[in-house]
């Protein structure tokens, strides 16, 4: 079962905005916009991209279907990030008029360079966790939303956690 959450993800952009560009390596995807001076490197393993790729403009996916583990994330100018608690806030809002329950062991670290809130969700019977990351350098602003669904066990925010720590964030040369 895919649980697609887009909340978060801009809907304000213009079909002339610059696509993601996605490399795929031996062992990492590069991910990208063209306009921005940083890329993403995130292991490979046994992820893929969906087969009906969400790709658009600055929004990229990435799923290991056997665990049901999901990366979502999208690149945008960092202007338009207004901090990790409002962001979460606004996230809130959204989820609540949309009729989804309310997260539950939330919680707010830093973890290396990204501002990180985890938390947890049931919908349709299963216990989803979750990692929402914020990484905000170069006049950019990257979020990331690990999950895994059904799958929720004490250890999963530990495992969400360690694969953000294996993904590399570099400036462009």
């Amino acid at each position: 079962m895919v649980f697609i959450l887009l909340t978060g993800c801009p809907s304000h952009q213009k079909k002339s905005e610059p696509a993601i560009v996605i490399n795929e390596k031996a062992k990492s995807y590069e991910v990208t916009v063209p306009t921005s001076k940083l890329s993403l490197t995130i292991p490979k393993g046994d992820l893929k991209k969906p087969l009906s790729s969400m790709e658009s403009y600055q929004y990229f996916a990435f799923e290991d279907r056997k665990v049901d583990f999901y990366i979502y994330g999208w690149f945008e100018s960092s202007h338009r990030y207004s901090g990790m608690k409002q962001n979460w806030e606004s996230n809130i809002i959204r989820w609540k008029k949309a009729g989804l329950l309310k997260p539950q062991k939330v919680s707010f670290v830093k973890e290396g360079n990204w501002d990180v809130v985890t938390y947890e969700l049931k919908r349709n019977g299963c216990m989803q966790s979750n990692l929402r990351a914020h990484f905000v350098r170069a006049g950019t602003w990257i979020e990331l939303h690990l999950s895994f669904y059904c799958y929720a066990s004490s250890g999963d925010r530990e495992r969400l956690i360690s694969f953000l720590k294996t993904i590399s964030v570099q400036e462009k040369q």
